[in-house]
């Protein structure tokens, strides 16, 4: 990954100087992100670590609850609990009761009485009411670009399509201008 400027290549997409590229090194470039390793639930600490089912990334350490008075990091469920509203339980004999008569399953979390996705939940990206802009999606619990591109920054394809445009209006043109110079 080269850097530059505070801001890093990582397949093409400019990472900032506190993300790091995952994916690149799979061959598929698309699958390429930049990521938080010190705050991504699916990336955490490293890529492609994911933190348990309802569990939060904490400084690079997966966690189940809230940080303590003096910034301790609240300890990771096993791999047979899941977190449920900030307590390790056994998901197979205590599902996480969310709301009345509303229970949620593995890798869900509850928020506002609903169970929810926090690594691709818009409305709930990583904890719960974070909401991700509408330019943005919600990707391994962070907020990013959906990959559009936006007007101000055209794509090469839009550029070529410009330029053919161009060049027909310019040859309709030329074709009126001289017409028994070009068949």
């Amino acid at each position: 990954m080269a850097c530059h400027g505070g801001y890093c290549s990582c397949a093409g997409l400019n990472c900032a100087a506190n993300e790091t590229c995952c994916g690149a090194s799979s061959g598929d470039l698309s699958a390429s992100v930049c990521i938080d390793l010190s705050a991504s639930p699916g990336h955490c600490g490293a890529c492609g670590q994911s933190c348990g089912a309802g569990e939060r990334c904490f400084s690079g350490h997966c966690g189940c609850g809230e940080l303590g008075t003096e910034g301790q990091i609240p300890a990771a469920c096993t791999s047979q609990q899941a977190c449920c509203q900030n307590q390790c339980v056994d998901p197979g004999s205590n599902l996480c009761e969310c709301a009345p008569g509303v229970y949620c399953t593995g890798g869900q979390s509850c928020c506002n009485g609903n169970c929810v996705n926090l690594l691709s939940d818009k409305n709930h990206c990583g904890t719960c009411n974070n909401a991700c802009s509408s330019n943005q999606k919600c990707e391994s619990g962070q907020c990013k670009k959906d990959g559009c591109q936006s007007a101000a920054t055209p794509s090469f394809n839009l550029l070529a399509l410009l330029a053919l445009l161009w060049l027909m209006a310019w040859s309709r043109r030329r074709k009126k201008a001289c017409p028994h110079h070009l068949s």
